[in-house]
């Protein structure tokens, strides 16, 4: 009889072992790949694609000098903006000039595609993440070099 309980209570708890088992590996596969969505969204004044959570995706104007803003406004509400998507501001051959503030905490490799004219990236001597050296992106430690412009004059 005693043997009989013992092996009912080692059933059991190799039941519990599986049971908690395949609840982990549950939450291993799902739980990290859980992707939240942000609503993209366009600026009222048309110049920007960017997300709810302050990602700027698209830069849609052509103007020689592009100032990033810190904060976008669409259908009336106003959102502050932190990061650049890959290829946010690209593909275009009138921009000379792009000017970084303090705000910019994050900006993906590959944010500056393909702009045929540029001439200097500027950066707020206030952002804690990034700087320039006449012109040309680095991070703030100067370690990193981010983007070089394609169309910078060298003086030498």
């Amino acid at each position: 009889m005693k043997m009989k309980s013992m092996f009912k209570k080692i059933k059991y708890a190799a039941f519990a072992l599986i049971i908690f088992a395949v609840a982990v590996s549950i939450n291993l596969v799902f739980g990290p790949n859980t992707a939240y969505a942000s609503t993209e969204l366009t600026s009222d004044d048309g110049l920007w694609k960017f997300t709810d959570d302050g990602v700027i995706m698209q830069y849609l104007g052509n103007e020689a000098v592009i100032t990033l803003p810190d904060q976008l406004t669409a259908n009336g509400v106003s959102y502050h903006i932190s990061k650049l998507h890959w290829g946010a501001i690209g593909w275009n051959k009138t921009t000379t000039e792009i000017n970084i503030g303090p705000n910019i905490v994050d900006i993906e490799p590959g944010s500056f595609k393909q702009l045929e004219s540029l001439k200097r990236i500027n950066v707020s001597p206030e952002n804690e993440k990034y700087c320039d050296i006449n012109g040309i992106l680095y991070n703030k430690e100067k370690t990193f070099l981010i983007r070089y412009p394609q169309k910078m004059i060298l003086g030498f």
